[in-house]
């Protein structure tokens, strides 16, 4: 190893201490290209040129902001329109026609990490195409959170360029959009059954009330393990007794939380809320 590459392991080794010391983010070696890729755009707004520049930010009081922009940088969200199938499949199967047994006439589902707002779009799309075939009313209000302002402020508008909407089909495409100078904006309906929010996930979730769904895909992966359980305690919190919480099948919950009891439906897996 050349004096240069190692001063460049040391430096990187500097800003994992910092991300989990500032943020309980955990990152590995193994992702070092990845990671530093998707920072150098911030660093260059911020005028920084060494990763140890970085991490001495992010372990000052202030700009708390760069806390937010690192932590929007490293994590990955979905883009893809309707990027979970499993997870619109166990919508639509099982539930969505829960709910209904339950004979609940409205139902609050919180969707982590949107992104610029095609995962919540598709979800909305998803859960209307399911209450028409199922002949049901009930409404249901989608809370969608980030952690960027921006990235918040451009999934509340719902337009996207041409090239952005790959992945819908023209059925699809012209049932809950509308062509707009050259793009496309999502309809109306569908944008009401929305609620946008920025928020911090270690410290803002207590005000937004509670849930009969939470779907947390991609999110807790990025976490130490104290911060999982106490990102899992806060869900069960927020959830409705025995409410559902859904996560990707490689995301364990029960060795960082109690409260939850793992369900393996032939719908799909989810974890439903004990207490």
């Amino acid at each position: 190893m050349t004096m240069a590459t190692q001063s460049q392991s040391e430096d990187y080794q500097t800003l994992q201490l910092a991300l989990q010391d500032s943020l309980g983010v955990v990152v590995g070696e193994e992702g070092r290209d990845l990671i530093e890729g998707k920072l150098q755009a911030l660093m260059m707004r911020e005028r920084l040129s060494k990763l140890t520049e970085l991490a001495t930010a992010l372990r000052k009081e202030s700009p708390s902001s760069i806390r937010s922009d690192v932590l929007e940088a490293i994590t990955t969200h979905n883009t893809q329109w309707f990027g979970y199938p499993e997870i619109n499949r166990l919508l639509g199967d099982y539930i969505l026609p829960s709910l209904l047994e339950q004979q609940k006439t409205e139902a609050r589902i919180w969707l982590v990490g949107c992104g610029q707002g095609q995962s919540a779009y598709s979800l909305a799309m998803v859960i209307d195409e399911y209450k028409q075939l199922l002949g049901s009313e009930i409404a249901i209000e989608i809370v969608a959170t980030d952690s960027s302002a921006e990235v918040i402020a451009n999934a509340r508008a719902g337009i996207y360029e041409a090239t952005d909407v790959n992945g819908i089909t023209s059925t699809w495409q012209q049932k809950y959009m509308e062509e707009v100078d050259g793009g496309w904006k999502v309809s109306d309906n569908i944008q009401h059954m929305l609620q946008f929010k920025t928020i911090d996930l270690l410290n803002d979730v207590a005000d937004l009330g509670h849930f009969d769904v939470i779907i947390s895909p991609d999110v807790l992966m990025y976490f130490a393990s104290s911060l999982k359980s106490t990102l899992l305690d806060d869900y069960a919190t927020l959830l409705d007794p025995s409410g559902i919480l859904v996560l990707n099948n490689n995301e364990p919950v029960l060795p960082y939380c109690d409260r939850f009891e793992l369900v393996e439906h032939e719908a799909g897996q989810f974890y439903r809320q004990t207490g």
